[in-house]
């Protein structure tokens, strides 16, 4: 456990990427709007641009974020000492300190959001979309599990480069299309979509995510094994 939290501190040692990233992007993408918004007024033109960009943005630096970390990071943990275990371990530790931090950070642009009628525009960019789905309850348990599973996707993308470079990438990509497609066969397979869609509820949605990110971190663990140092 000492290792992986050597390997933790090695991560997060990347300033930029782990703890100024998203709030530039979560504020870059208010101004962005207000001026975009701002510029239309002026030519006598209203557009109301669509919501929930700012919480998906976020995502994507956070999938962005995942990938670059067990890939740049590896050689220096291998190179310390720290065992392959330990960097999957250490790299999960960096997950769930991303995952607080960034819930945390939209959870307080919404106050902010809501708080300022919109942005004083009456513009949504984090009520809605990809993280939030209504209330405060979905949000504290749907945000969390949506951002942990996207970055432990990000890791095992990862770690297929590091075990095979852009082969790994394509072998992932072709396993994940796989899996997706065989799951879809299978629920086709026991129940029809109407009766599929009126069972699926909060409680499966969570399930399937926390599903994902264990098959992502399992991936991730048995990739690491056979990575190569050289390789990466």
């Amino acid at each position: 456990m000492k290792r992986s939290l050597v390997m933790a501190r090695i991560i997060l040692s990347r300033r930029m990427t782990c703890w100024y990233l998203s709030p530039i992007i979560a504020f870059g993408m208010v101004a962005f709007i207000l001026v975009f918004r701002s510029l239309l007024l002026t030519t006598g033109q209203e557009l109301h641009i669509a919501a929930g960009g700012g919480s998906t943005a976020i995502a994507v630096s956070l999938l962005a974020s995942a990938i670059t970390a067990l890939a740049t990071c590896f050689p220096l943990a291998t190179a310390v000492g720290i065992a392959r275990c330990d960097v999957v371990l250490g790299n999960l530790l960096h997950h769930l300190q991303a995952v607080v931090y960034n819930t945390l950070l939209l959870a307080g642009m919404l106050v902010l959001e809501g708080a300022t009628g919109g942005w004083f525009i009456n513009q949504p960019i984090f009520g809605t979309g990809l993280l939030d789905h209504g209330s405060w309850f979905t949000f504290w348990w749907f945000t969390p599990l949506s951002l942990l599973a996207t970055m432990a996707m990000g890791a095992s993308v990862a770690a297929a480069w590091l075990w095979r470079g852009t082969l790994g990438l394509l072998l992932h990509a072709a396993t994940t299309m796989a899996i997706f497609m065989t799951t879809l066969w299978l629920i086709s397979l026991c129940w029809d979509w109407a009766r599929f869609a009126a069972h699926f509820n909060a409680g499966w949605l969570a399930g399937s995510l926390a599903l994902v990110t264990v098959l992502a971190l399992t991936g991730t663990a048995a990739l690491i094994r056979r990575a190569s140092v050289r390789g990466s």
